[in-house]
């Protein structure tokens, strides 16, 4: 097996689904993902299952940006035979309907398994972290 390669497969994926973000393709954006994936987001509930929970969290995230762009940074991807992880940072500049701007970055872990010689996201965590004094969110923090 070449680990290597498993590295290169998910890193092309994670791209393809950054680029469907910016094309605002809520159906592009949601291929990588298992039909039965568990998402922990940086917005509530606390955990939501299914592509179709995803799907409409993004229809509704999607929808308040005129313009969008979302990059990876950092990205790490450890990768075996059949399960793999990737971890890093995803940056979302942003001209919101409102007319005001948003530009931060989030954490982001997926966990990966190969099913049926394909790699899906069988979990996802994002976050953002906060200060302990205020209970805020930090989002104005860079990697």
């Amino acid at each position: 097996m070449n680990t290597y390669h498993e590295r290169a497969v998910i890193e092309t994926l994670i791209a393809t689904q950054l680029q469907a973000l910016r094309e605002k393709d809520v159906n592009a954006a949601v291929e990588n993902y298992h039909t039965d994936v568990v998402v922990f987001d940086v917005v509530g509930p606390l955990s939501q299952t299914g592509v179709s929970a995803i799907k409409t969290r993004l229809t509704e995230w999607l929808s308040g940006f005129e313009e969008v762009a979302v990059v990876s940074v950092k990205l790490v991807v450890e990768a075996g035979e059949h399960h793999a992880f990737s971890n890093g940072f995803n940056h979302v500049m942003a001209k919101l309907t409102n007319g005001n701007n948003l530009d931060m970055y989030w954490r982001e872990t997926l966990c990966w398994q190969k099913v049926f010689g394909e790699w899906k996201i069988m979990a996802a965590h994002s976050s953002v972290p906060f200060d302990v004094t205020t209970g805020m969110a930090s989002t104005g923090l860079k990697p």
